[in-house]
């Protein structure tokens, strides 16, 4: 079990979690919860991290442009993003806004990582021909959370422990809480 000395060391644990997620496709902290407002009412669904950036406060996952979540990051770019680690029995909870990109050299090399199988996905169709890439590329974009309070959650026996951090002008500033 990890026992924090400081509420600055909880938040470096959590973005160094998040860090490893976005590196490793088996990290069972991959899968994030994203959670928007649809017309006055919470949605939630599944995002795969794709890339995190601590030192910018950056999360980034890949999205249809089409979908219902960018409408209403669209509408709304408060955002709350949730990850679960049940090894270590941590929760992650970052409040971020958002920004969709669709073009530039984040969302270009986000795209040309992507396999064929993973492209289809962005077309209407199942089987694209080499033509409709560039139809596939016009769905695709980059959703980009600049995070701007981390809360983390560790689960234990002998006592729950929360911090949270929130970032300002002078950097974080990171408090105990009560769970």
């Amino acid at each position: 079990m990890v026992v924090w000395q400081s509420p600055e060391e909880a938040i470096d644990d959590g973005w160094r979690l998040l860090e490893a997620a976005a590196g490793d496709p088996g990290h069972p902290c991959r899968l994030m919860a994203l959670a928007t407002i649809c017309v006055g009412r919470p949605a939630v669904r599944t995002l795969v991290l794709r890339r995190c950036e601590s030192s910018t406060r950056q999360l980034h996952c890949y999205s249809d442009l089409r979908s219902a979540k960018v409408a209403q990051l669209n509408a709304c770019a408060d955002a709350e993003l949730m990850v679960y680690h049940p090894q270590r029995r941590l929760q992650l909870r970052a409040s971020a806004v958002s920004t969709i990109a669709t073009e530039g050299s984040l969302c270009d090399d986000a795209w040309s990582g992507l396999d064929p199988r993973q492209r289809r996905e962005y077309l209407d169709c199942a089987s694209p021909e080499p033509a409709e890439e560039s139809a596939a590329r016009r769905n695709f974009c980059l959703l980009c959370f600049s995070v701007h309070t981390l809360d983390v959650l560790l689960l234990d026996a002998q006592g729950h422990r929360r911090v949270q951090g929130r970032y300002g002008e002078s950097g974080w500033a990171s408090r105990w809480l009560r769970p």
